[in-house]
């Protein structure tokens, strides 16, 4: 051995090995006295502790306060090991910690005066640890303080593909390993983590919280966010928010509690009884292509029409989002950010709407529910003319009209026919839903039927829905998993729509002949020749003479497995169907004019068709989910490839035998008819995620998606999508100590994401075949191209800007504000004018730019919280401004009475203004294009106005608790925005189409004498040919307040249900579409906004309903 001695001189000492070893051996000692020492003056220190369900930190703290020793932990290993109750008196440092550490997964090191925990080594017998079944039950302990059992709170093993869900009374049962640790959640409250350690009973109480942090959002495809660390903008509904709301179409579901999103009629068209409805999520999105959010249900996208949500192939498109039965739905969850859509790439850039249907939890339940209601017709419906107002204007206007034409309406008539009584009843609701899951820690299922009828307040119209749905998960091993989800319905809708008549058939004509049968000619004129008869084309004759019905048939479902292949590893195959067939079938009775033919021969028409959609899609994909001290790490790597073909088939015949015989084949052959169309679009896409948390304080999340698309052009076929997303948890950094702010976060997201959805083929050009005499070449079949090839044609692409923050404040008042920006390039216009060289006037391609930016407010207070009474308000609010960037060649696009143009609103109205009427002489007047007041009607006069996009738009929900009794009430709100009603200009003609047509009761205020000044002009018989034209007189204001739903519930208390030994009960009164109020002056008897937009009368539903769960 060689020691080097420092000094100016250096040089070599020898030592023995005998003194070395010696010097050893007395070194070793005194450091064992020492530690010894040490030991011994620790334990010397007793420790007293009575505690119960303690956390450690809390055993720790106490012990430090009565020994003075340091503890050095790991927070996250503190949570691992859940809490301990012990009682010990007088004990030493070391027993003390002993008793606390001897059953869990942590041990100890003693240092000096410090305490160090670290987890225990994993032993011989530790790794060969056994399966036991724990049972135990839990509590959802509400901020008042009371606590109940309900089904449903998810119980998981941590890391690990495992989950049992609670039964009808909170129970539970699960086979773990003897270290395992279990997952507690449930959406509102508080996630709680518990090591087994061996024990086989655990019971649990989940506190609520307002803010729902620890709620987590499922934003598809395997993954998920906390909300305390969300960094995608996302809005999750569940089945409690859905309770007691309409069951007849579930985009109605959302309406007025989600910020951003709007859901309305897609067209002011009062010609049927059926309109297309509309969602909308921060804005328009397209000028051509679809603007709808894309819709999945438990991964498999919904066919919910083409662009603009029709059903190819059938006369009246009944929406696919029709068929589904809302009691089936576990949550609804709508993705608005980029980081959260950009993941569905191709067609995400509008919203995606993720549904996701109802599992089976621990234990067998039974669930039953009935709803029955009535649909009452309010004095809310579109006021038009009675029988003596009728007659006077028809006068006035014929005298000033100064006609020469004989007066055409015989004087003795006395009819006056009030055609909304006619065609318009009190409707009838109802529904039936049972259901039954249950399951253990292997198998879990829920199965589901479901018949609903709804007879609507138009005559003639009804619709019946019978569904059922089967989910089963099996878990074969630890680390194989099975699922099947299979949704369907049987569905008849019967179709009856009178047009206009309702509102627009002239009081003075009877309906009936003086026999009682169906009237077909006009009673109410003078025929001097009896011959020449005017034809009435009685809409109530065809309500009970025609046929017009629907029998759809719509599957959608999915059979995937899950592979655990190491912990925190899985591999998930998903493999979907959506299934739609849809049988129309029309006949117009020889009974009436629809039956004749155009020389008056009764010859019955009929038609058949036949509409399928047929999509499947397969998806398989790694996810990766690790825990490891203060890092959380999640990815995804996937391929998905889908496709959907579309079909309708149809045929036609006339000159049938009688009206008993409505079956094709049954004609002349020269009278028949038929033809079809067909379609198909394909999608291959290669996407990935990756997901990282540091601490709860610091999250990162990224996409990206490649998608390629069969509709588009081989050199543009493909394109590529990201996003990338950063959030902040502040109130969790060891520097915030305000008591006031209890969470605070930050959040901001950047990406892309596309649309594709403008119909198949646009971009190859389409062919038509017919034998019709426009097709027809030499007398031989021919085509004709109806739409030009654009192999350039490609996506529309969005890129996103997400910001927001997010607060809580004293536990009882959560708030989030976001703020975007999508900018949509290479927008889609099938539209576009070209060459007349090219054999087309249009042809579809992309033209240019469009913005939507805006904020979304969401604000959640607890106002009041007792054991025996609650108040609690949920706000939204979203304010959008939409604005064309850029158009093609930047020309203005002008499409009837609105405008696309470069920095307006892609729902700017371009009108003439209207002036008034004339007090002198009652004659209509506008403005110019240079504010000057005019008589004449000039197109050059139109200026652009307002757009359809309000101002700011939300709803308002509160929800007031007195013990087991429970009132709720939503108020849907808009502010500003305007609304042009081609319906109101229709029926006020100022005496144009009086002879024909009843008219708008605002018609009794026109001008009848100099000096008045009147809402109308002066009404003149065939005249007036300008005053009903496109103006700002049919321009309304959206502001308005809705009252869409009050209900009142009743459950029952814990002590009735265990004495009934049911899981549990209530019943329930509903009401819908309350009441609607603007701020316009208006009488009573007259039309503004509120009824100038919906013809058909806005009835009051009222619902009574029971449910009940059997063990």
């Amino acid at each position: 051995m060689k020691q080097i001695l420092p000094g100016n001189k250096s040089g070599i000492h020898t030592i023995s090995p005998s003194k070395v070893i010696l010097i050893m051996k007395l070194t070793v000692a005194l450091m064992l006295t020492a530690c010894l020492g040490v030991q011994a003056a620790g334990f010397a220190q007793k420790v007293n502790l009575s505690l119960k369900n303690a956390p450690l930190k809390k055993v720790f703290t106490e012990i430090k306060k009565q020994t003075g020793y340091f503890f050095l932990y790991d927070d996250d290993l503190l949570n691992i090991a859940g809490t301990v109750s012990m009682d010990i008196k007088n004990v030493d440092l070391g027993e003390a910690l002993d008793l606390t550490l001897s059953k869990g997964p942590l041990t100890y090191q003693i240092i000096d005066k410090t305490v160090t925990i670290i987890a225990r080594p994993l032993t011989h017998t530790d790794r060969k640890l056994a399966d036991i079944v724990v049972k135990g039950n839990v509590k959802l302990k509400s901020i008042s303080g009371s606590e109940e059992s309900l089904p449903g709170v998810s119980v998981s093993v941590k890391g690990m593909h495992q989950a049992v869900s609670t039964d009808g009374n909170g129970n539970y049962s699960i086979t773990v390993r003897e270290d395992a640790v279990l997952v507690f959640s449930f959406i509102g409250y508080e996630k709680k983590e518990v090591a087994v350690s061996g024990r086989t009973s655990i019971n649990v109480v989940l506190q609520e919280t307002v803010s729902a942090l620890n709620e987590v959002v499922v934003t598809g495809y395997g993954t998920r966010e906390r909300k305390e660390n969300q960094v995608g903008s996302a809005t999750t509904v569940t089945a409690k928010d859905l309770q007691m709301k309409p069951v007849d179409r579930i985009d109605r579901l959302l309406d007025g509690i989600v910020p951003g999103l709007q859901f309305e009629v897609q067209d002011n068209s009062t010609s049927t009884a059926r309109p297309r409805y509309q969602t909308r999520i921060r804005g328009e999105g397209s000028i051509s292509a679809s603007a709808e959010p894309l819709w999945v249900v438990d991964g498999v996208p919904l066919y919910t029409g083409d662009e603009t949500n029709m059903i190819s192939g059938v006369q009246t498109s009944v929406s696919p989002l029709t068929y589904l039965n809302p009691n089936d739905i576990e949550s609804m969850t709508v993705l608005k950010d980029a980081t959260a859509t950009a993941i569905y790439g191709a067609n995400g850039s509008n919203g995606v709407v993720l549904i996701t249907t109802k599992k089976g939890f621990a234990g067998n339940n039974i669930s039953y529910n009935f709803r029955t209601g009535l649909s009452l017709l309010k004095n809310n419906r579109f006021q038009v003319l009675n029988g003596s107002e009728y007659m006077e204007l028809f006068n006035e206007a014929y005298t000033n009209a100064g006609s020469n034409i004989a007066y055409p309406f015989n004087t003795e008539n006395a009819t006056n026919t009030d055609w909304y009584d006619t065609f318009f009843r009190n409707g009838i609701t109802i529904q039936h839903n049972l259901s039954l899951s249950g399951g253990n820690d292997k198998t879990r299922y829920y199965v589901s039927g479901a018949y609903y009828k709804e007879k609507p307040i138009m005559i003639e119209n009804d619709v019946q829905r019978f569904s059922t749905r089967i989910n089963l998960d099996q878990r074969f091993s630890k680390r194989v998993s099975l699922s099947f989800k299979l949704g369907g319905s049987y569905n008849t809708n019967d179709l009856f729509t009178p047009g206009r008549d309702y509102y627009s058939n002239r009081p003075n004509i009877n309906p009936y002949n003086a026999d009682g049968s169906y009237a077909l000619y006009d009673g109410s004129r003078v025929y001097p020749d009896q011959g020449k008869r005017l034809k009435f084309f009685n809409s109530l004759a065809e309500a009970y003479q025609n046929d017009n019905n629907q029998q759809a048939y719509a599957i959608n479902g999915n059979i995937g497995g899950t592979l655990d292949i190491l912990d925190g590893l899985e591999f998930t195959t998903t493999n979907g169907i959506d299934y739609d067939a849809i049988s129309e079938n029309i006949y117009e009775s020889m009974q009436n004019w629809s039956g004749y033919d155009i020389n008056g021969t009764p010859v019955g028409y009929m038609s058949r068709s036949q509409a399928n959609s047929i999509g499947w899609i397969t998806i398989n994909r790694l996810n990766f989910n690790r825990e490891f001290g203060k890092h959380s790490v999640s990815g995804l790597m996937a391929m998905e490839a889908s496709n959907s073909k579309r079909s309708s088939l149809y045929g036609s015949a006339y000159g049938f035998p009688n009206d008993k015989i409505r079956e094709l084949g049954y004609t002349d052959d020269l009278n028949e008819r038929s033809g079809g169309s067909r379609s198909e679009q394909s999608y291959l896409s290669y996407f990935s995620q990756v997901n990282y948390t540091f601490d709860r304080r610091y999250s990162f999340v990224a996409n990206y998606r490649t998608d390629g698309n069969s509709d588009f052009g081989t050199d543009v076929r493909w394109a590529r999508f990201a996003s990338a997303g950063f959030s902040w948890t502040i109130s969790n950094e060891g520097f915030w100590k305000s008591k006031v702010v209890d969470f605070a976060k930050f959040k901001i997201s950047y990406g892309t994401n596309g649309n594709a959805r403008i119909g198949a083929f646009k971009s190859k050009g389409i062919y038509s075949f017919s034998s019709s005499s426009s097709y027809n070449y030499n007398g031989n079949y021919g085509s004709i191209m109806t739409s030009g090839e654009n192999p350039a044609l490609s996506w529309e692409t969005t890129y996103n800007l997400n910001t927001g923050v997010s607060l809580s404040l004293l536990k009882r008042i959560s708030m989030e504000l976001e703020f975007y920006r999508d900018l949509t390039k290479d927008l889609l216009d099938e539209n576009v004018d070209v060459s007349r060289t090219t054999g087309f006037t249009r042809i579809a391609r992309n033209i240019g730019k469009m913005e939507n930016k805006g904020i979304e407010l969401t604000l959640n207070t607890k106002n009041i919280e007792t054991d025996n009474f609650s108040w609690s308000t949920d706000l939204n609010l979203a304010h959008n401004h939409n604005e064309i960037k850029q158009l093609y060649n930047n020309t203005d696009k002008i499409l009837g009475n609105m405008i696309h143009r470069v920095g307006e609103d892609v729902n700017t109205y371009y009108l003439i203004r209207w002036a008034g009427v004339d007090p002198r002489d009652g004659a209509a007047l506008w403005y110019d294009a240079n504010d000057n007041i005019t008589r004449e009607f000039d197109l050059n006069n139109r200026v652009v106005l307002g757009s359809t996009t309000p101002d700011l738009s939300g709803g308002i929900v509160n929800s007031l608790r007195f013990k087991q009794l429970t009132l709720r009430a939503q108020i849907n709100y808009t502010i500003g925005g305007y609304a042009f009603s081609d319906f109101q200009r229709d029926v006020e003609s100022d005496g144009r189409n009086l002879l024909s047509d009843n008219q708008s009761k605002n018609q009794l205020d026109r001008w009848k004498e100099e000096g008045d000044l009147a809402m109308s002009p002066k009404l003149i018989l065939n005249g007036n040919v300008n005053t009903s034209r496109n103006s700002t007189r049919f321009l309304h204001e959206k502001t308005s307040w809705r009252l869409q739903n009050v209900s009142l519930n009743y459950k029952l208390s814990k002590k009735w249900l265990d004495r009934l030994k049911i899981a549990h009960a209530g019943v329930y009164i509903q009401a819908d579409n309350v009441g609607f109020w603007t701020p316009y002056k208006t009488p009573s008897d007259r039309n503004d906004y509120k009824n100038s937009f919906n013809p058909y009368p806005q009835s009051l539903a009222l619902s009574f309903g029971v449910d009940i769960g059997f063990k």
